[in-house]
């Protein structure tokens, strides 16, 4: 079943034409449908890049996966510009944007505990 969260995920990796024919029409992305840079919203739990995996051919798949995975093991900058060793390593809180996903230290997006429902940073 497509969702709306397919649509603004596969967005991410290809063109808005590309991403109508792989939901509508079942074409697989391949690797000249691929935007050159694959963004780090994929390394984020919350987003489970999984679920896209039957919109990719296996070889695009296997690029994805390990660049993700490169980037999940890289330095994160807070979109304030203050960098942290790794997403997982460092000791202040960080919240990132439902919609376009960039992540803030707590502090940054002035929050001093987890929102209780949706956050949407101030350029949403």
């Amino acid at each position: 079943m497509t969702t709306d969260k397919d649509w603004l995920q596969l967005g991410w990796f290809c063109e808005d034409d590309v991403v109508k024919a792989a939901i509508t029409d079942g074409q697989k992305v391949t690797i000249d449908d691929n935007k050159p840079n694959i963004p780090n919203n994929g390394t984020d739990d919350r987003t489970d890049i999984h679920q896209l995996q039957h919109y990719f051919t296996e070889s695009v798949w296997n690029v994805i996966t390990l660049v993700l995975y490169h980037l999940s093991n890289a330095e994160w900058l807070c979109s304030k510009r203050h960098v942290a060793e790794t997403q997982s390593a460092s000791v202040e809180r960080w919240i990132q944007c439902d919609c376009c996903l960039p992540s803030l230290h707590y502090s940054c997006a002035c929050h001093t505990r987890k929102p209780k429902r949706h956050w949407f940073c101030y350029d949403c």
